[in-house]
């Protein structure tokens, strides 16, 4: 989700993730002994015993692709005429 100038980007989730990202997290409250569900679609067959999947890492490098080329273009090259 966007605004419509695109100076403001929404997203939900974390792109940023890598593979053991969150399964660092799941792991660290797991051992607290929190109460914690198991990440959906994140293990294979929902075992956390697996490997983690990393079925979001194209999105998110198409999503920082068209992020970052969309700063280029709408960044004027005299920076003087920015808006504060």
């Amino acid at each position: 989700m966007s605004t419509e100038d695109i100076r403001k980007i929404f997203i939900t989730g974390h792109l940023e993730y890598d593979r053991e990202t969150l399964l660092g997290e799941y792991k660290r409250d797991k051992d607290k002994g929190l109460e914690i569900k198991i990440p959906i679609n994140y293990f294979p067959n929902d075992d956390d015993t697996k490997k983690p999947l990393h079925s979001w890492k194209t999105t998110a490098h198409l999503f920082y692709h068209n992020w970052l080329n969309a700063v280029y273009q709408l960044t004027p090259y005299d920076l003087k005429g920015l808006d504060k």
